[in-house]
């Protein structure tokens, strides 16, 4: 290290906790494991460092050494802008196949701020075969394959996945490839045979919503008849932590509402007692959005504004617990928040064949549709709008700390179908998210 010329990472974030004596470092091109707490007594000496536009090391310095450890300090001559671009590319262009399945366009569930229009149509046998077909033709053009079954409600429609899953499972062992599968579902249907249909077709990431405690989820997470969820959906993930053996993750998802935002303690130490001692389990907090719909219109008085994410954030800093906040720290990693439409190999497939980039199948993000034959009918036209990343960001974007984990867009719909180019929301609490790692990682219980 001795006679070279350094400089601050352009990507290096610094966060003062005062409350609790502190400042926590974190560059975005390394992610969660660049994040290093100092006392408040060093803060003067490390700014000095930081705050340097080049500093000639002739001499052996700990912090110094440190610093450059962890990336907050690079050589002078690194381009990192360049270094950026390699990492989005190399993300983009991933030869992984990632496919979105709808089973169903139904929903047990009518939820009060769900955006989307049901019907009783499911993916059908013709689909699904075309679906297998296409993965068998193209396996050896993949690294890896992983399925996320989606809807609607996906276990109204298990024997769908039962009958794609056993068929991809025999394609990726004899071509040797890895096979993994997740699902994102109301959990609900999580009965012991559904569990185990799942386990056997490689399903071992579950996302299942639980908003609250009883009486708030049980008010904006209901039956289509209106009758309560919150019982048999905390009974069904009982059921997963009693016997379920094998490793799983189950994210607990949480649509924070005002109402919610105000018993976030009772909540946290509800999952916490149930769960925390099982590491398979996390919770995961979003706002809810209006995405759109009618329902959400009666809904509107109990939304949140994206600045809320810092008190958010902040208490769970300060709650003493076990359970993990996993998903939600995984925004700091590089890539960590952007979409995963940006990548070229990812696609949605609705239950008509149809091929889309976003999760939530539409016109406006359809890009083609899968053929009987397995053949993938892309409009590469269409498709590059969703996977040129440097296509159109605003001008801040190119010096942000933050761009080697949201990519400079984060949602590629916001530019493709939007035409919005305003980030502001992504940054709303980043550094109480930062806080919120730092304080993870001293408990023991990082990221990984």
């Amino acid at each position: 290290m001795k006679n070279i010329l350094y400089k601050p990472s352009m990507f290096n974030r610094i966060v003062h906790d005062k409350s609790d004596g502190i400042i926590v470092l974190y560059n975005s091109y390394i992610g969660v494991d660049s994040i290093q707490e100092f006392n408040i007594s060093e803060s003067d000496y490390i700014l000095s460092i930081l705050n340097n536009s080049e500093l000639n090391i002739s001499e052996h310095d700990e912090t110094i050494d440190l610093l450059v450890h962890k990336g907050f300090l690079v050589p002078k001559d690194v381009d990192e802008k360049l270094r950026r671009e390699n990492l989005i590319v190399k993300n983009i262009q991933s030869n992984n196949l990632h496919l979105v399945i709808h089973t169903t366009e139904n929903c047990n569930f009518r939820c009060a701020y769900c955006s989307l229009d049901f019907s009783n149509n499911n993916l059908n046998e013709d689909v699904q075969n075309s679906i297998v077909k296409f993965i068998r033709k193209n396996i050896t053009s993949y690294k890896t394959v992983t399925i996320d079954w989606f809807g609607g409600e996906p276990l109204l429609n298990i024997n769908s996945i039962k009958n794609i899953s056993s068929q991809i499972k025999k394609i990726c062992h004899m071509a040797r490839k890895p096979y993994t599968a997740s699902i994102t579902t109301n959990g609900y249907l999580l009965t012991p045979k559904n569990i185990e249909i799942l386990l056997n077709g490689n399903v071992r990431k579950f996302c299942i919503t639980v908003d609250g405690t009883k009486s708030i989820h049980d008010k904006q997470r209901f039956l289509v008849n209106g009758n309560p969820t919150f019982d048999k959906i905390i009974n069904n993930l009982r059921y997963f932590r009693d016997h379920i053996k094998v490793h799983f993750d189950m994210i607990i998802r949480t649509n924070v509402s005002l109402e919610i935002s105000q018993e976030l303690n009772e909540y946290y130490m509800f999952f916490n007692e149930e769960f925390g001692n099982d590491s398979r389990f996390s919770l995961f907090v979003r706002l809810v959005g209006n995405w759109g719909g009618e329902r959400v219109k009666l809904f509107k008085d109990s939304l949140l504004e994206k600045s809320a994410y810092k008190a958010l954030f902040r208490t769970m800093c300060k709650i003493k617990r076990e359970i993990n906040f996993n998903m939600n720290i995984s925004d700091l990693e590089p890539a960590g928040s952007v979409c995963s439409a940006v990548y070229c190999n990812k696609f949605t497939i609705d239950i008509y064949g149809g091929v889309h980039k976003c999760d939530t199948p539409s016109d406006n993000n359809k890009i083609g549709y899968i053929r009987e034959d397995g053949q993938l009918f892309i409009d590469e036209d269409l498709h590059n709008k969703w996977i040129s990343v440097y296509r159109g960001y605003p001008q801040n974007c190119d010096n942000c700390f933050f761009s080697c984990s949201c990519f400079m867009l984060s949602c590629p719909k916001d530019r493709v179908v939007m035409s919005s180019k305003n980030c502001k929301d992504l940054l709303e609490g980043v550094d109480e998210l930062i806080l919120l790692a730092n304080k993870t990682k001293k408990d023991g219980n990082i990221y990984e």
